[in-house]
């Protein structure tokens, strides 16, 4: 079991986190130090109002609840890099936040693709040692991200095909099946 993770790693819930603000989640960690972890859950979608899309179109069928932390706060991981004023690198090809003026009106003009981007409501954190107790306690599987499973894995299948890639490591997940209940 692995009790360590870093920026760029994704957090695969198991069976045995029962916190259904997490069950079945896959988290692309975005920083861990000493102080404590955040991150944002790749595979929950969600549908922005018919107000919020009015005032930001390009939320249409790309907005995810990050987590249950400031759930009003619009975080952006994308694939611009440093083309985005003050973006921060996360793993290769994947870059959090920048000047979100300038995303906008690089999404206006067709300068930047929404489909290279994630918008996630909110996001997960953790306090100092928090996050090793809950490797302790088997909550999590860590496996390194990559710009294919953030951007074009669909969330549907982003927790089974994150569950294989641990399998690589642990056989017993290896075959793990899409959907469990077809066991």
């Amino acid at each position: 079991m692995q009790t360590q993770a870093k920026r760029g790693d994704l957090l695969v819930a198991t069976a045995s986190l029962t916190d259904p603000n997490f069950e079945k989640t896959v988290v692309l960690l975005c920083d861990h130090t000493a102080e404590g972890a955040y991150g944002v859950i790749l595979n929950r979608p969600a549908t922005p109002s018919e107000e919020v899309l009015e005032k930001l179109p390009f939320l249409q069928n790309n907005l995810h609840e990050g987590g249950p932390v400031e759930r009003d706060v619009l975080q952006v991981v994308h694939e611009y890099g440093e083309e985005l004023s003050g973006a921060m690198p996360i793993l290769d090809g994947v870059w959090l936040g920048g000047d979100f003026e300038q995303l906008q009106d690089g999404l206006k003009t067709g300068q930047f693709d929404p489909g290279c981007c994630r918008f996630f409501a909110g996001y997960a954190g953790w306090a100092s040692e928090q996050l090793q107790q809950e490797f302790l306690t088997g909550a999590w599987m860590v496996i390194p991200a990559n710009a294919e499973l953030v951007f074009r894995t669909p969330a549907e299948k982003l927790w089974s095909s994150a569950v294989r890639q641990w399998g690589k490591e642990d056989p017993i997940y290896s075959n793990y099946p899409e959907d469990p209940s077809w066991n």
